[in-house]
């Protein structure tokens, strides 16, 4: 929590995936999501946004033996 805190008051996105509400090690991510300005349901948007942040995709062409 104290990297995604810091990352976010330096305006660097932050992704979490929500987990189990009974176990505590979801604690962290389940915080992270509650406070996200853009809760995600589908992954168009997400994908968009990583888009934004790492560039368009590189198109990977296989070799067909």
């Amino acid at each position: 929590m104290i990297t995604a805190n810091l990352a976010m008051e330096y305006g660097i996105s932050v992704f979490a995936v929500p987990g189990d509400v009974e176990r505590e090690t979801s604690v962290g991510c389940n915080l992270s999501s509650a406070k996200a300005p853009t809760p995600y349901s589908t992954p168009d948007p997400l994908i968009e946004e990583l888009s934004l942040i790492l560039g368009p995709a590189i198109a990977i062409h296989s070799k067909e033996a």
